[in-house]
């Protein structure tokens, strides 16, 4: 499997480094967004 292709399928079920950075990216990519749903 490509690491492009592995990375993208962290999104489902993120395990070690990869799964870390995705989900550290998908954090900080959502965090005004759901700032506005915690103010709503």
């Amino acid at each position: 499997m490509g690491l492009f292709k592995n990375f993208v399928s962290q999104t489902r079920k993120p395990e070690g480094f990869l799964g870390q950075m995705m989900v550290n990216g998908m954090n900080s990519g959502h965090a005004k967004m759901a700032d506005w749903g915690m103010a709503h």
